[in-house]
């Protein structure tokens, strides 16, 4: 079983994940940010310069992200994992949290009342890959599944770097 997990893994790790990138529009100030009061989208691998421990410590403790986590084993068919972690904004109501597994009703960090402060370079995958709609935006990085299957790669950085973090957040 530990053969075939590493396996994926160095697979995952070969592979990029890119997901569509749309550009706000007129609809995206008509909902008020209605997806970013919902729960933060979440950042993909591409989305940090330095996929280390060191560099997602650093980008956690900056105050700009957090860890959350898919219940189980985000990929299809497969029962290998008890959780899968990966990175997105810290919601407001859990500013100070390092591992938040919040499913919704909370409002993303970085919303303001003229919309998003990070810039576009800035902004999560997750985010850039909402494609706005009438009713409601459709999410073309699949979600927290998506986020946690494209952090698979990078699953042992995530998992010393939330040790890390936490002692840190103590200290605080």
């Amino acid at each position: 079983m530990a053969d075939s997990l590493e396996k994926v893994v160095d697979d995952l790790r070969e592979t990029p994940h890119i997901a569509p990138d749309f550009p706000p529009t007129e609809l995206c100030v008509q909902c008020d940010g209605a997806c970013c009061r919902r729960l933060p989208g979440a950042f993909f691998p591409n989305d940090l310069g330095d996929i280390t421990v060191e560099g997602v410590v650093a980008f956690v403790l900056s105050g700009r992200a957090c860890f959350d986590s898919w219940d189980g084993d985000p990929r299809t068919d497969k029962d290998e994992l008890v959780e899968a972690y990966f990175l997105r904004p810290r919601a407001v109501n859990a500013r100070h949290e390092v591992v938040d597994r919040s499913w919704g009703g909370d409002v993303c960090v970085h919303l303001s009342d003229s919309g998003c402060m990070l810039s576009r370079d800035e902004m999560p995958t997750a985010c850039k890959a909402l494609e706005p709609g009438k009713e409601r935006c459709i999410d073309h990085s699949n979600g927290k599944n998506g986020a946690a299957i494209a952090w698979l790669p990078y699953r042992d950085i995530l998992e010393m770097a939330i040790g890390i973090c936490e002692r840190a957040n103590k200290d605080i």
